[in-house]
């Protein structure tokens, strides 16, 4: 049983983890898309997670943090390629 509620607990944690980075980034995209510059979410995105790292010891912003650099990537591409088609 304690097993069990062991892999429960690392799955919701990750889990977790993943839609908190990804509406992070949902965020960050929708107001820097009002602004008109998509494509700076990504880089803002890399300078708040840091900051979240060193403010914070829980385990469940560190994943986030992981999970959030890694979608920053993809981020910047869209904003790019979203502003050229806007422009």
């Amino acid at each position: 049983m304690y097993t069990l509620l062991m892999v429960l607990g690392s799955l919701s944690l990750v889990v977790g983890s993943i839609v908190a980075a990804m509406l992070v980034g949902y965020a960050l995209w929708l107001l820097f898309r009002f602004v008109g510059h998509p494509e700076l979410s990504a880089i803002a995105l890399l300078i708040a997670t840091p900051l979240a790292v060193a403010a914070s010891t829980s385990q469940f912003v560190r994943m986030t943090a992981f999970f959030a650099v890694v979608a920053a990537v993809p981020l910047w591409f869209v904003g790019r390629e979203w502003r050229v088609r806007h422009n």
